[in-house]
């Protein structure tokens, strides 16, 4: 692997891959606090009893998919053969799925 070598020049490999081979789109980010607007949008849920633009089952299921993507990553084959690198090495420990009552 290229990024493995001695000499590998890290910041041009890195400008070959995400500019030749990947084409890269910047997303506008509004500015500001996400978990606070989250926190006010409950908060104004709870007091005015509009449903939240997300409801518990969405908010599972989106959780469910990003440990999906999580756990896909964390077993990739990344060479296409077995016992080549892995993901990202990480080790995640098992965790119960935890449901609403």
């Amino acid at each position: 692997m290229q990024s493995q070598q001695p000499d590998a020049d890290l910041e041009a490999l890195k400008a070959s891959v995400f500019g030749e081979l990947v084409e890269v789109h910047e997303l506008p980010v509004p500015a500001g606090d996400a978990l606070t607007a989250e926190l006010r949008s409950f908060v104004d849920c709870v007091t005015s009893g509009r449903p939240p633009v997300v409801d518990g089952r969405q908010a599972l299921a989106a959780m469910f998919a990003a440990d999906q993507v999580l756990d896909s990553v964390a077993t990739h084959q990344w060479e296409g053969r077995h016992g080549t690198s892995r993901g990202s090495q990480m080790v995640r420990p098992a965790k119960p799925l935890r449901r609403a009552a």
